[in-house]
């Protein structure tokens, strides 16, 4: 499989394409059949229950991903996918 871009082809050209077609992000998302694979992985997968109820770990990993793929600063994570939650998570 070769690689046909132009040879002026920039990342950020990725992002403003990106962002005229989805501007919400949900492309970005995991696909179920990805989720499947990585929800077992995950600490506290099993549902321990110790305190208050645990974020969503699904929109959890979706935000992080989001800040890599797009190189968002954490400040303008859509809110969609819980800001302070995802910034300490990835911390971690």
């Amino acid at each position: 499989m070769s690689d046909q871009r132009p040879d002026n082809w920039h990342a950020a050209d990725l992002r403003k394409d990106w962002s005229a077609e989805d501007p919400g992000g949900i492309r970005l998302d995991l696909t179920d059949a990805e989720w499947s694979i990585i929800a077992p992985l995950l600490p506290g997968a099993e549902g321990k229950k110790n305190g208050r109820p645990r974020p969503d770990d699904r929109k959890v990993i979706n935000g992080i991903f989001f800040v890599l793929r797009t190189g968002t600063p954490w400040r303008d994570l859509p809110e969609r996918y819980g800001h302070p939650t995802v910034y300490n998570r990835f911390n971690r």
